[in-house]
């Protein structure tokens, strides 16, 4: 996906994106490449530390960059969120709702506690964002609106049962929002990521266990190799642009093609 258009204008110049979970990994490859491509970012995160990183890098770039402290799962807070950004930047074009957490355990291990945090990040707190946001990109009948839900949604795990519920409603929230907001010419569509090579996959291994998962992960797909945050951060600036004005309540795997073998 290009960044620029045939006439030399930046894909989303002077476009506001709201992006969650925007401090590392997926989330802040999001921010890297939107700014590229035009956009003011606002990024938040649970602790203000994880976004320093980003929020530094588009700036020396010559970008704009609003950081934000956030609780995703408390309505007032994500609520405050937004009420800041609009005041910030003037408006709310779109949003990437992509913070989660994975808590996964065999079914008959899965505690209540993890049912519940899983619900309340991945399901609650995408809702909670998703609805905060819409208020301001019904006001001026625009946006583009991405959740990240995740191949785990779409079929059956094993030892996954808390995520891959939440996620699989994180598609069934993006079919609903699409079908009401259309009118207010908002799109609102939906990636699934298969297995993603984060910073935070690597974290705690040595060379030689990295390795092994990579080669373990890459086996079910048809391309024999793992996914990259730059993949999803494509395909989210494919969804947000004009090139994309006419998909709506999609939800598109991003999987290497793991979902196509039968």
């Amino acid at each position: 996906m290009r960044i620029v258009n045939e006439d030399g204008k930046k894909v989303l110049e002077g476009k506001v994106a709201v992006i969650t979970g925007g401090g590392r990994g997926m989330g802040r490859e999001i921010a890297s490449t939107f700014s590229k491509a035009g956009a003011n970012i606002a990024v938040c995160d649970l602790a203000l530390v994880n976004l320093k990183e980003i929020e530094e890098e588009i700036i020396a770039a010559g970008g704009k960059c609003l950081a934000i402290a956030t609780d995703i799962s408390n309505k007032p807070q994500v609520e405050e969120m937004m009420a800041k950004i609009h005041s910030h930047f003037g408006r709310i074009d779109i949003l990437i709702n992509n913070a989660g957490i994975c808590l996964s355990s065999p079914l008959l291990e899965t505690t209540v506690e993890d049912w519940d945090a899983n619900m309340n990040v991945n399901l609650k707190g995408t809702f909670l964002c998703l609805q905060a946001a819409a208020k301001y990109m019904v006001q001026e009948q625009y946006g583009k609106i991405v959740n990240i839900s995740s191949i785990c949604g779409r079929g059956a795990t094993s030892e996954g049962i808390a995520y891959s519920a939440s996620k699989a409603g994180v598609i069934q929230v993006t079919c609903n929002a699409a079908a009401e907001l259309g009118k207010h010419n908002i799109n609102v569509n939906s990636i699934a990521p298969g297995f993603v090579a984060t910073p935070l996959v690597r974290e705690g291994k040595t060379q030689a266990e990295y390795d092994a998962m990579i080669t373990e992960f890459s086996k079910p797909t048809v391309l024999g190799k793992t996914g990259l945050p730059k993949d999803i951060a494509n395909t989210a600036l494919f969804l947000v642009s004009d090139e994309a004005a006419y998909i709506s309540g999609q939800t598109i795997p991003v999987d290497g093609g793991r979902t196509n073998r039968m």
